[in-house]
């Protein structure tokens, strides 16, 4: 296992992937920071949880798009592939559920 340094909206993130993945994860960091810049410049001051979230929505939203767009996936992977985009964004509204209180806690 590899740990990777990311930067989601200003804050460094440690992510562990699996050994020869470290750059697909910031390839998908950067896009999602991405997204979380786009949200911010469209919606203003919000916190921070909530624009994350709303970031995950729209790529979720995204990858809906493209899997009704795609015949060839069975509804058995598409649900899988949903499944495991659920769980990571689970895993992210956590971590930064656990950063939000430390920031807090620290003020």
């Amino acid at each position: 296992m590899a740990d990777v340094r990311i930067r989601v909206n200003g804050q460094g993130y440690t992510i562990r992937c699996a050994d020869g993945e470290e750059n697909r994860l910031q390839e998908l960091a950067a896009y999602f920071d991405r997204q979380v810049a786009e949200m911010a410049d469209q919606f203003g001051q919000v916190a921070e949880s909530r624009l994350l979230i709303l970031a995950g929505i729209r790529v979720c939203e995204e990858l809906f798009a493209a899997r009704q767009n795609s015949p060839d996936l069975s509804h058995t992977e598409l649900a899988a592939e949903i499944d495991r985009t659920a769980e990571r964004l689970q895993r992210c509204a956590t971590k930064l559920a656990g950063h939000t209180r430390n920031n807090q806690s620290e003020t």
